[in-house]
């Protein structure tokens, strides 16, 4: 499966923009074309007068990183000055700005900004490239090729001259792993050649072949014959590094609900692609994703899974269920709502010991089927007959 582990920004836009000696703060050059500089106001993606100060800022801000919401743009900047008596001045300042949507995570992005920004003053001092209007307009074509390849590939290397060469690529900012538990049911993002477990100690290895975003870690445990803390670290070194994600226990009585993160597929068309080739069963044609984008907006608190996927027979055939609902919670769009039994505390001592701890609410079903080693069926026809019993759902 292909999992969007960091989720990379698109750039809505790049500008240069610089302090011109009688028109004060400009815009050089944008791309897309006109997206800060069309005739038509109400074509543009961002009023450049709205944010010309923080653009080309006062000179206790030049020479670090900006970051400005406006617009409903983010826009992230690293204005510099060159000092110099060839200049109108004394002075050339100047900014290479990066547009995205507002919501935008863009810590990716900030060391590329900054080094950008440090690049473009070397190209000045040692070429010449920002003022002379002979090289000048080779800034224009160069930001329109980070633009496309930073969009396409996350990465660019764009040779100048005999000297310069722009090399960017955007790094994930990895983050602490989750905890993992027992319940969890770990999914692997790339495909095993991509581990190298050659190199792996043989504990290790019997792991990885056990973890197929069906079985939950203490299954994998039980089956691999590892012991469960082991399984456990090795699960989040693999989330760390990329490799894996986690799901919860899929069963046809969980239900979900889309989170606010769908716009992350919206915007994506790779991660579209990906997704309807993920969840298609063999030898059936893909769905327009437009049909599975409404697919995945009918899954709401309330409505299992059963009744959802009898409610959308039609635009479910070829579609495998199971691979649909674990590529949504993959890619964080899906969020499962839990189920928490409830029992006053001193109805609880009327139970079995080992179920007592987790029924004060805070406990889901997934946890509590796994710890005590029962289904959730046979746990709801024995709990429903104590005086009390509550379910809470988040």
């Amino acid at each position: 499966m292909y999992v969007q582990a960091f989720h990379f920004p698109r750039l809505a836009a790049l500008f240069y923009a610089e302090f011109h000696p009688t028109l004060g703060p400009t815009v050089t050059y944008d791309v897309p074309e006109g997206a800060l500089t069309s005739p038509d106001p109400h074509a543009r993606l961002l009023d450049f007068d709205a944010v010309s100060e923080y653009v080309i800022p006062k000179p206790s801000a030049i020479g670090r990183l900006l970051t400005l919401t406006a617009c409903g743009y983010k826009i992230v900047g690293y204005p510099m000055c060159l000092p110099g008596a060839h200049y109108p001045r004394n002075e050339l300042r100047f900014n290479l700005v990066f547009v995205f949507s507002r919501h935008a995570d863009t810590r990716s992005y900030e060391p590329v900004v900054q080094k950008m920004a440090e690049t473009l003053r070397t190209l000045e001092t040692e070429g010449g490239y920002l003022f002379e209007k002979a090289k000048k307009d080779r800034i224009r074509v160069l930001i329109e090729q980070i633009y496309e390849d930073l969009n396409s590939m996350r990465e660019c290397l764009i040779p100048l001259d005999d000297k310069h060469t722009i090399n960017l690529r955007l790094h994930p900012v990895l983050r602490q792993p989750p905890l993992v538990h027992d319940y969890d049911v770990p999914l692997l993002i790339v495909a095993e050649e991509g581990l190298e477990l050659d190199t792996w100690d043989i504990t290790a290895r019997k792991i990885v072949q056990h973890i197929d975003g069906v079985q939950h870690v203490r299954g994998i445990a039980k089956t691999a014959d590892v012991d469960e803390d082991k399984v456990r670290r090795l699960i989040r070194h693999l989330i760390y590094y990329g490799h894996a994600v986690l799901l919860d226990i899929f069963q046809f009585s969980n239900t979900y609900r889309v989170r606010k993160d769908i716009r992350v597929i919206v915007e994506d068309p790779q991660l579209q692609n990906e997704c309807l080739a993920y969840i298609t069963k063999t030898g059936f044609a893909c769905h327009p994703f437009s049909r599975v984008l409404t697919l995945y907006s009918l899954l709401k608190p309330g409505i299992t899974v059963r009744n959802w996927a009898d409610e959308n027979q039609p635009d479910l055939v070829g579609v495998d269920i199971r691979r649909m609902i674990a590529f949504g919670v993959a890619n964080c769009f899906l969020h499962r709502i839990h189920t928490y039994p409830y029992l006053p505390a001193a109805r609880r001592q009327r139970i079995p010991a080992l179920l007592q701890r987790y029924l004060d609410g805070t406990h889901h079903y997934d946890e509590i089927c796994v710890a005590v080693g029962h289904s959730r069926r046979e746990l709801c026809d024995f709990l429903s007959k104590s005086v009390g019993y509550l379910e809470l759902s988040r």
